[in-house]
């Protein structure tokens, strides 16, 4: 195994559980109508106020791997994704759930760049072939989610959606543990 596989592999797992939270709820929609009294037209919101988390974040997000070093923040934004998913899973109103998932969304924002570059990072001599597992976990991570909401009934929704959370917080302090001595800084041409 090359030096860095087990890095790698982690970042690539860390990829796939990352995707799960762009659509695990997804599958859950119907349950909100009824729980917070919202017309059907408002279930657009909670995707959209994850892609605005997410959007908002992608800038800061590079600006701070600059500073502190990608793998830092990419953690950071795994904990964030994964946290809040907990916290909407326990939402007690629309709103909180709109504000659960835009926080979600800056928690997706902080991974994407920053792990894939850590992970071009470990791989230069195989660049084409890791990012293209990267890209690909992303697939895998969402399939994974869709047949995981297959099991969301109405009693058993939130409590499967606080799983899936919990355990993206357990890969979360993984990936810390595994990646915390690994010091990969990014050059800034001045």
């Amino acid at each position: 195994m090359e030096k860095y596989s087990i890095a790698s592999i982690s970042i690539i797992f860390s990829r796939a559980v990352y995707s799960m939270y762009w659509v695990y709820l997804s599958p859950a929609y119907i349950y909100y109508i009824e729980e917070f009294s919202i017309p059907k037209a408002f279930l657009g919101y909670i995707s959209w106020s994850f892609r605005v988390g997410a959007a908002a974040a992608q800038m800061p997000a590079a600006y701070l791997a600059s500073y502190k070093g990608p793998v830092k923040i990419y953690i950071l934004g795994l904990f964030l994704l994964s946290f809040s998913g907990i916290l909407s899973a326990l939402s007690l109103n629309f709103q909180m759930l709109i504000i659960t998932r835009a926080t979600a969304g800056a928690g997706a924002g902080l991974f994407f760049s920053t792990a894939g570059y850590a992970l071009s990072y470990l791989n230069q001599k195989k660049l084409g072939f890791w990012m293209g597992v990267y890209n690909a976990a992303f697939a895998v991570g969402t399939i994974i989610a869709y047949l995981y909401g297959m099991f969301y009934s109405a009693d058993n929704w939130k409590l499967l959606a606080l799983l899936i959370s919990v355990f993206g917080v357990i890969v979360t302090f993984v990936d810390y543990f595994l990646m915390r001595k690994l010091d990969i800084k990014i050059e800034i041409n001045k």
